[in-house]
């Protein structure tokens, strides 16, 4: 089993972050089939960098964390190597991050606030409560010393039956006389929890028992520590729910608002994206656009193609109707302008009465119309060209 559980960490530590930084695939789409390509468009495809998931990065995290943990008890040297590979693994995905890897979209910090509360909080746990019964269950050899013991077998040979089926002498060298007894808590009837010897060794009558003196002790201190790390976990899994039902039940639910507006707007905080209905495709190096997006700030839609206009990966232009808004692309980038209508080229077909509209009367629009109404202050900013921001 140890042998098994360093051969995991180990490769954990040189073979994963090793493939991950070589990119055999990114290297053969790179120099192999790039310089390859029919067209431009194939080529950037090829240098877009490899797909990576934020979530399997935590999940390969948790794996080592929860192995080292969950065997530091009979493994101490585990705590070293998980270490080693978290440090090497943690340089390598900042490599690949910079070099390797393609730009994933923004997120916020919910996985990792999740993994920190709840998945580690929970490790920490289970490393308590296994480790009382590791060193509780010692030496699994399901063997006790009887309270009694009559002696008189050393020196002498009895013929036995072993576990193949075969015959055999055995001369006893040490007069050590032991019993069988269960040692293993899972078979042990009842909850042998926590992991002291009163629970584990109750089962054993006439004074038989597989700890030492010493063993006692520990496990004791284990077992306890168990408990108190078990009422731990308790408060940070249903601290806050529980805290809320005391409340409710001395204090009204509708004593007023609890938080205060902080001033902070939709339009403030730049990092966010608005959800623009898109199709993704492997193939492609943008996604299509499945709306009119000439409504709302482009800086919303999430990313930017540096050479082209956003009209030139919607697919609203290529199913032409009646009565649809404009039929003319704008082929150049615009992103100097906070909105695709302050274009130069910009030009709407439909107008009614001397305003613009999005559709002519009794026409429905075949795509969604996404729009974005600022705030004033807003508004007002993005009146004035600015530079071309590539993301």
């Amino acid at each position: 089993l140890l042998p098994a559980i360093n051969a995991v960490l180990l490769s954990e530590m040189v073979i994963t972050p090793l493939l991950r930084i070589v990119d055999i695939m990114g290297f053969f789409r790179k120099h192999i089939l790039a310089p390859r390509a029919e067209t431009q468009e194939q080529m950037n495809k090829m240098f877009s960098g490899t797909y990576y998931n934020i979530g399997e990065r935590y999940t390969d995290l948790s794996k080592v964390l929860f192995l080292v943990i969950f065997y530091s008890s009979i493994n101490p040297n585990t705590f070293f190597i998980g270490s080693a590979t978290l440090f090497i693994q943690y340089y390598a995905d900042k490599y690949c991050l910079m070099r390797v890897w393609k730009s994933a979209p923004f997120i916020g910090t919910e996985i990792s606030s999740f993994s920190r509360k709840y998945f580690i909080s929970t490790a920490l746990f289970i490393m308590a409560v296994v480790s009382s019964y590791f060193w509780a269950q010692y030496p699994y050899d399901n063997l006790c010393t009887p309270p009694d013991p009559t002696g008189g077998y050393e020196g002498k040979t009895y013929e036995v039956r072993f576990a193949n089926d075969t015959k055999g002498s055995v001369t006893v060298e040490a007069d050590d006389e032991v019993v069988w007894c269960q040692q293993n808590a899972l078979e042990i009837p009842g909850l042998a929890f926590p992991a002291v010897p009163g629970n584990l060794q109750g089962e054993i009558i006439d004074g038989k028992t597989w700890m030492t003196s010493s063993q006692e002790t520990l496990a004791s201190i284990y077992g306890w520590s168990s408990v108190v790390v078990f009422f731990g976990w308790i408060v940070i899994f249903f601290g806050t729910f529980i805290v809320s039902l005391l409340r409710s039940c001395c204090v009204g639910t509708n004593s007023g608002p609890e938080a205060k507006d902080n001033k902070i707007d939709f339009s403030t905080v730049q990092e966010i994206n608005a959800y623009v209905p898109q199709i993704i495709d492997p193939n492609l190096s943008f996604p299509i656009l499945a709306c009119d997006v000439d409504s709302i700030d482009q800086n919303l839609i999430g990313w930017n193609d540096p050479h082209r206009s956003y009209d030139f990966h919607n697919m609203l232009y290529d199913v032409p109707w009646p009565g649809m808004k404009r039929s003319r692309k704008i082929n150049e980038n615009t992103r100097r302008m906070t909105h695709i209508s302050q274009h130069a080229k910009y030009q709407k077909d439909n107008r009614e009465e001397g305003r613009d509209v999005d559709t002519l009367p009794g026409k429905s629009p075949i795509f969604s119309i996404v729009k974005h109404w600022p705030p004033e202050w807003k508004k007002n900013s993005d009146m004035t060209p600015r530079p071309v921001v590539q993301l």
